[in-house]
């Protein structure tokens, strides 16, 4: 804000990633979090490259277009 008064164009983005999949589910402890996996149906997660493409596709939007929030998840995730 402080920066756009000085007349700084600068767009700011929330990207929310599903499931994607990396190392970060071997580090979860949380049982309600790996319970509620083992339960659920399993479906295909996206790959950090899915999230590299958005991030990219944001970051080449013209100075007139503002993305501010885009949640991104897996098509067959419903949590």
């Amino acid at each position: 804000m402080e920066l756009s008064q000085d007349g700084y164009k600068i767009n700011v983005a929330t990207i929310s990633p599903g499931a994607v999949m990396t190392e970060l589910s071997s580090h979860i402890t949380d049982t309600d979090i790996t319970d509620g996996w083992a339960k659920s149906k399993p479906f295909e997660m996206m790959q950090a490259k899915d999230i590299a493409d958005i991030v990219a596709f944001v970051l080449s939007r013209e100075g007139r277009v503002n993305i501010d929030n885009l949640t991104v998840k897996p098509q067959e995730q419903w949590f």
